[in-house]
């Protein structure tokens, strides 16, 4: 019966410590994984909020797809091509606001980071009126062309000293996108 006696608080010890080593376990790894998932729920909080503005993130991707093709030549244009289709719409603009292309020429496209720029330099002769009407209608232009810069020069005064004639260069400019 003293075997019996002694063996039992030994057993009783060696159980209490194997739970306390257990239950200590046990609380090292809920702090472990309470410290990882503490760590993920910002990036599963940011994953569901990308989730919910999806649609709203596509919408502001189409408004800028429609934007840049509004306002540049798209990537599958080649710059000759673009530059071709400027010089033509501007030309046809001048024209029919009644003005007189003297020259027209295409210059070296010059490389950027995302776009192609494209120069232009036209001279044009015509009054006053028709210029103006010309530039009025450069800002309808689609692709967009933009002015780089511009000088206006008077030239020959009609006989009936009704109107008189500019000569005007401008240098414009088209944009082409390079991302394909």
């Amino acid at each position: 019966m003293t075997v019996k006696i002694r063996t039992v608080p030994l057993v009783l010890v060696l159980l209490a410590v194997a739970s306390a080593l257990l239950a200590y376990w046990a609380y090292q790894t809920h702090q472990a994984l309470s410290d990882r998932l503490a760590a993920a729920e910002p990036r599963f909080a940011r994953q569901a909020g990308l989730q919910v503005a999806k649609a709203d993130m596509q919408q502001q991707f189409d408004q800028s797809t429609t934007l840049l093709a509004r306002y540049t030549y798209p990537s599958t244009t080649d710059a000759s091509q673009a530059a071709n289709d400027a010089q033509q719409r501007i030309r046809a603009m001048f024209t029919q606001s009644g003005a007189d292309v003297l020259s027209l020429q295409v210059l070296a496209a010059r490389s950027g980071p995302q776009f192609d720029t494209i120069p232009l330099s036209i001279r044009v002769d015509g009054d006053m009126a028709q210029l103006q009407a010309a530039l009025l209608t450069l800002k309808t232009l689609t692709p967009a062309v933009y002015v780089d810069g511009f000088s206006i020069q008077t030239g020959a005064i009609a006989n009936d000293n009704s109107a008189v004639k500019v000569v005007g260069q401008f240098e414009l400019f088209v944009l082409r996108d390079q991302t394909p």
